[in-house]
């Protein structure tokens, strides 16, 4: 019978936090996408003969091509891969290419092309040697009571959230300099924005989980926001990890929509950002989980960034109509 590897998000978690394989001629592993979202690293019961790899390897573990987990899978590597006194040649998975091309672009930044070893989804290769890792799935905030918030007309305002940089279950350090560095090296290439809208909708094609998605808004309701100098930005139109992270971090106001474009964007954003929460009602049993008390436990655990000043509209619609959109406007700065 074929196994899913151990260190698996959705496979079995029991076992150490990071194993060496030595089974060579033994055992083969594949590595598979198992629609919509996971990629499963399987050790199957027949050794392939083909594709045998000699050299020891470290592999960069991502289970999933949902990019905000992924970034905490990386970022969790990341520091356990750098601090180590002897840095292998990482082997990454075609997957996290093509379904994640903008996290791949920010992987080449930290890991040289000498370092990478490519290897592709459905074919099976035989290791001599390898290092997996089980790496944090999710990037969350330590402390997170001590975030207070002011609720009005169903808003959550937070205020001076800067600290939270320190406060990430996993050291971000690394990532948070190099979005500021890509930004002083790059911004002059782009036109770039104060106010920007990055939010899930039913038209972007990087989304896995369109079904949570905000209904693509009339033209009409784009033109409003483009009257009040707010550029309307889809992640998939943007040319490389560059372009994006200059977008993202140059804009003074954000709108993001609750999931993952908050969870993904929170590492790339200004510390000075006043940042808009579209909570839209298919994320309410997230940001309802455990909320007998009020206290809003996810968001504050999940969807707090570093920066000046965040706004949650919760229950927002699924829509942008006439009504909601006056209230993403009240709160610009």
């Amino acid at each position: 019978m074929n196994s899913v590897y151990p260190f698996n998000y959705n496979g079995d978690l029991k076992g150490p936090i990071v194993g060496e394989v030595t089974l060579y001629c033994t055992i083969s592993l594949g590595i598979f996408f198992s629609m919509p979202l996971f990629i499963s690293y399987k050790f199957l019961d027949k050794y392939v003969k083909k594709l045998a790899i000699e050299e020891p390897l470290e592999m960069l573990v991502l289970s999933t091509t949902n990019p905000a987990h992924s970034l905490g899978e990386f970022t969790s590597f990341l520091e356990y891969y750098l601090n180590k006194k002897e840095q292998l040649k990482v082997c990454i998975n075609s997957y996290i290419i093509t379904k994640m091309p903008y996290l791949y672009g920010l992987i080449e930044q930290f890991i040289p092309e000498n370092k990478r070893l490519i290897i592709e989804g459905y074919k099976v290769y035989n290791f001599k040697s390898i290092i997996f890792r089980r790496n944090h799935h999710f990037v969350f905030l330590k402390n997170w009571n001590t975030f207070s918030f002011v609720t009005s007309d169903n808003i959550l305002h937070f205020n001076d959230l800067q600290r939270a940089k320190e406060l990430y279950v996993v050291n971000c350090t690394r990532i948070f300099e190099k979005t500021k560095e890509i930004y002083e090296t790059h911004r002059h290439k782009y036109r770039l924005s104060d106010s920007i809208m990055m939010i899930k909708t039913s038209k972007e094609k990087f989304s896995v989980t369109i079904h949570r998605a905000i209904s693509y808004p009339e033209e009409r309701i784009l033109n409003k926001f483009t009257k009040k100098g707010i550029k309307v930005v889809e992640v998939s139109q943007f040319n490389d990890i560059f372009e994006y992270i200059c977008t993202v971090y140059h804009a003074k106001n954000i709108i993001f929509s609750y999931g993952g474009p908050m969870c993904t964007n929170r590492f790339f954003c200004n510390s000075n950002a006043n940042i808009i929460v579209l909570a839209n009602t298919h994320y309410k049993h997230e940001y309802e989980h455990n909320n007998s008390g009020k206290e809003y436990w996810h968001i504050r655990h999940a969807m707090l960034a570093p920066v000046k000043s965040q706004h949650f509209i919760l229950d927002f619609d699924n829509e942008l109509n006439d009504t909601n959109i006056q209230q993403i406007f009240a709160l610009l700065n």
